[in-house]
């Protein structure tokens, strides 16, 4: 059986869904700090199983096992799972192509680059509202109408 786990790379975004748990009352303030179960609630707009081979979860005829839980509506906080890749990946998530575009130009005039969004080595003033800009946009994945437009993938392939 292989168990995938988030190692600390990923620690940040998990920290940051905690809190958001605790904001709906899904976790009382004061608990000690769980981290979510992680559950698909639909793929792709549509309740309907994901394929666990598509995006490398699983290898053609390897054993793998899909679980259906039931949980109570508020033990459960629902975003959609490609967006939340922003979070893991510490992306700005923009609501739309101009948004891109001046959060854009907004770091590359403070004299930052993509990469240097995610370098926690650089305390500026002007990177620590970036990130917090970073870190609002990510309310976004709770919008389960929302799509996915693949702006900050294309930075990074750049």
């Amino acid at each position: 059986m292989k168990v995938i786990c988030f190692v600390n790379d990923f620690r940040y975004a998990y920290d940051w869904m905690t809190r958001k748990m605790i904001e709906a009352d899904i976790y009382p303030a004061g608990d000690s700090i769980r981290y979510p179960v992680w559950a698909w609630y639909q793929w792709e707009g549509k309740r309907k199983r994901r394929d666990m081979r598509k995006g490398g979860h699983a290898k053609r005829g390897e054993k793998i096992v899909q679980l259906t839980i039931d949980i109570d509506d508020k033990d459960v906080l629902l975003s959609d799972f490609d967006l939340f890749h922003y979070p893991l990946n510490y992306w700005y998530l923009p609501s739309d192509e101009e948004d891109d575009a001046d959060f854009e130009s907004t770091y590359t005039n403070a004299g930052f680059t993509w990469h240097d969004l995610s370098d926690f080595q650089i305390q500026s003033n002007e990177m620590l509202l970036l990130r917090d800009r970073i870190v609002k946009s990510w309310d976004q994945i709770f919008n389960l109408s929302k799509e996915d437009e693949g702006w900050a993938i294309r930075k990074v392939e750049n």
